[in-house]
């Protein structure tokens, strides 16, 4: 389990990333803006450390050497004067003196300014009061801290930074302000500087607080304050709520109501169903290289972490994720999308979940509990196939099947709850579901029932519109059945499908469907010996618009 989260360029999936990182402020996408922050980062340490010394007079000129093509990357406009250029060529050939020029030259008979010097005065005149030893704004949090995975006895913190410094985590029991552990890491770049803190030895049941370190300054954290509930064990815990839901696109949604009200209801945890954050629609719109890719995926992924409006959601609930197309890819991605392990790294950095895949097979799934509750996180792009139909054609591949039957097997848990992007039993002519492939949905449905595997059901997104699909039991089977229930909840920030639209007939929807903004809540309660659930789906005011109660006893073959 990773403890700090940065560009592991050398080495990720066997990937040179170093080899056409000096071109990125030659780009007309996030590249040149990446690099426009990495060198105003860089110049400011520099700048801090010079405030830390006393030659400041003495490398100014120095620095309008080094940082030419960097000032003009970071203001287009600006130029540099004859003086400062003469000035810099001697001063790669000779040792740095002190000048006592700093703003106006004698130039063409008058004095006049220049803009290039002077940038760097007021730049480190700014730095000294800001990036001064001790400050508390040398470097800050920007989007976080978050609740990744939490077990019974581990949590996951994720949080990200405004620069590169050393940082510490430190977890503390709530109710005796006992310290737990420490971790400490040092942030590295190139932006998006992340850090993701595993701590263990925690108690089950138990509620715990960290603080935070940044370059030895201590930092308030914004509120509500984070707080990290362990899990429960298993069979103790007599209510669960969940939360999930998919696309947010709050590039063009960023109302904060439905954040808000997910909120307040204080969920055990959040799932994102898939388009947490949305890509280009087309091949033709990403950028031609890997690294710049990378770093083009990293800043949409980036955008929508820093979105105000989730901020506090972040904070009091873990949060797992999935991909669907549009975080993942393109409109129709799928295992053919060349930046595929692009996608791979940006959700690694993002998302704190418990695992990345099985094994050696990479890939947005994972398995996590909550009391009773078992919870199989599904990839649907990374290994579906291109074809729908044939011998080959797959939605999720034959690893990741085979490591879900293996977990469907070992699990003791009351309900089996699996996750995915798309919709697993609806069918829609012309849109992307699991129904298209039908030789694949058809022998996993076979298989569930041929094993008596108890209380599965399905969550998912992508579709535009929330609704609630059953598929009823066949009686004429030759194995036992219950019927199947798959909760879609789409969208949370996204253009919501117009129910003017033709063609979203389906035969097996319970309720009407639900054309506005929306979010999914899965509810466990009952005894022990009798336990039940209750799917809902809620507007962005968090008002019921559909809810069906189903009892344990419903979902057993």
């Amino acid at each position: 389990m990773r403890t700090v989260s940065g560009r592991r360029f050398p080495t990720k999936h066997g990937t040179n990333y170093n080899d056409d990182r000096a071109g990125l402020g030659k780009e007309k996408f996030w590249g040149v803006q990446t690099m426009r922050l990495g060198e105003y980062l860089k110049f400011m340490n520099q700048v801090r450390s010079l405030v830390q010394s006393d030659g400041i007079h003495a490398y100014l000129i120095k620095f309008a050497a080094s940082l030419r093509r960097k000032i003009r990357l970071l203001l287009p406009g600006a130029s540099v004067c004859r003086w400062c250029q003469n000035q810099a060529r001697s001063c790669t050939s000779r040792p740095v003196t002190p000048v006592k020029v700093p703003f106006l030259h004698a130039g063409a008979g008058r004095a006049r300014r220049c803009p290039t010097l002077s940038l760097l005065v007021i730049g480190t005149m700014t730095a000294a009061c800001f990036f001064a030893p001790g400050s508390a704004w040398a470097a800050h949090v920007i989007a976080g801290p978050m609740v990744g995975s939490v077990t019974t006895t581990t949590a996951r913190v994720w949080l990200e930074i405004s620069t590169t410094d050393p940082i510490t985590v430190r977890i503390y029991n709530v109710n005796t302000n006992q310290e737990i552990n420490a971790v400490g890491m040092d942030i590295t770049g190139p932006p998006p500087f992340v850090a993701d803190a595993a701590f263990g030895g925690l108690k089950p049941d138990h509620d715990y607080r960290i603080t935070l370190s940044i370059a030895g300054v201590h930092q308030y954290l914004p509120r509500p304050k984070l707080i990290i509930h362990t899990m429960p064990l298993q069979k103790t815990m007599p209510s669960i709520t969940v939360a999930f839901g998919s696309c947010a696109d709050t590039r063009k949604y960023p109302a904060d109501a439905i954040w808000k009200a997910i909120a307040r209801l204080e969920p055990r945890a959040f799932i994102f169903a898939g388009n947490s954050t949305y890509l280009p629609k087309h091949m033709s719109q990403f950028p031609y290289t890997y690294a710049h890719a990378l770093q083009f995926i990293l800043h949409r992924y980036d955008e929508s972490r820093r979105f105000a409006g989730i901020q506090p959601l972040l904070r009091i609930c873990p949060m797992y994720a999935t991909w669907d197309n549009r975080d993942f890819g393109t409109l129709r991605s799928n295992k053919t999308f060349v930046f595929s392990k692009e996608s791979m790294l940006a959700f690694e950095d993002y998302w704190a979940n418990p695992s990345y895949g099985h094994g050696s097979t990479l890939g947005a799934f994972c398995h996590f509990d909550i009391g009773d509750v078992a919870f199989f996180l599904l990839d649907d792009r990374m290994f579906r196939t291109a074809q729908t139909r044939g011998p080959h054609a797959t939605m999720f591949g034959q690893r990741q099947l085979a490591w879900l039957k293996s977990g469907l097997m070992a699990s003791h848990a009351d309900f089996n709850v699996i996750v995915g992007g798309d919709q697993f039993i609806a069918r829609y002519r012309g849109h992307e579901s699991w129904a298209q492939f039908q030789p694949e949905q058809r022998n996993f449905i076979h298989w569930i029932f041929a094993h008596q595997v108890p209380g599965v059901l399905f969550l998912s997104g992508h579709r535009g519109f929330g609704e609630l699909t059953r598929r009823p039991a066949n009686t004429n089977a030759n194995f036992p059945q219950y019927p199947l229930y798959d909760l879609t909840s789409s969208s949370l920030a996204a253009a919501p499908v117009q129910h003017q639209l033709t063609g979203w007939h389906n035969p097996y929807r319970i309720g009407a469907a639900v054309f506005e903004h929306n979010f999914g809540l899965l509810r466990v309660g009952g005894t022990i010996a009798n336990r039940h659930l209750t799917l809902e789906l809620r507007d962005a005011k968090g008002r019921v618009v559909l809810r069906k109660v189903i009892s344990q006893s419903a979902l057993q073959p």
